[in-house]
């Protein structure tokens, strides 16, 4: 376990490996030396939203001293080329970065940025998500912003710059988002029809249930 991409004080041993054994994905970017400089997780929910799966990225994170060169960006395409038959429609997440944000946008059409989760189409995903995935239906989940209220006991989750007057931030701060309190948004990309390529090569082991804890 490396402790150096972000704090990790709300993570136990306990939750790391309920994080993995619920994941279809476990992605590790590993160096020639065979050191382990991230990792990535994501599940698939049996359940079938608009006749489409849905890829939740459980958790992701980059050694400080990597970031900043697309391996985040990349693990996620490579997972979703590795989910190739589970047709997945919709990639989504829980964040407070916008730089994750702004990564999803570029996968298609965004819920609750650009379809509010209160609309005729966004209650359908909002009702999926609480549901369906354990890190909404266990946070305090508000249908109307997407925003999870005090998830994180870090608080601030991770080192980024972000601007009060960024896209994403004003429409977050008009529903009194405050990262500094621990809030986090569930976010939603329904996917285009045509999925970017992976753009590099990333070691990925799926089926994680069998691997040993973290």
């Amino acid at each position: 376990m490396f402790r150096d991409g972000f704090t990790i004080d709300g993570w136990s041993p306990e939750r790391i490996e309920a994080t993995v054994r619920r994941s279809r994905i476990l992605g590790l970017l590993e160096s020639s030396d065979g050191t382990i400089n991230g990792y990535a997780l994501y599940s698939v929910p049996t359940a079938r939203l608009h006749s489409r799966s849905l890829m939740w990225e459980e958790s992701i994170c980059v050694r400080k001293s990597m970031q900043g060169n697309g391996y985040a960006g990349a693990a996620l395409t490579e997972a979703l080329a590795e989910l190739h038959a589970c047709d997945i429609g919709w990639v989504a997440g829980r964040t407070q970065n916008p730089i994750v944000m702004h990564r999803y946008s570029t996968l298609g059409t965004i819920y609750p940025f650009e379809v509010p989760y209160n609309s005729p189409r966004g209650r359908a995903v909002a009702d999926f998500l609480q549901a369906n995935i354990n890190g909404v239906a266990t946070a305090r989940f508000e249908r109307q912003s997407g925003i999870c209220r005090s998830v994180y006991r870090e608080r601030i989750l991770g080192d980024y710059p972000w601007n009060p007057q960024g896209h994403f931030e004003s429409q977050l701060t008009s529903h009194g988002f405050h990262r500094e309190k621990g809030d986090a948004v569930a976010i939603v990309a329904e996917l285009r029809t045509a999925q970017p390529q992976p753009a590099r090569t990333v070691d990925y082991h799926a089926n994680p249930a069998s691997a040993p804890s973290l």
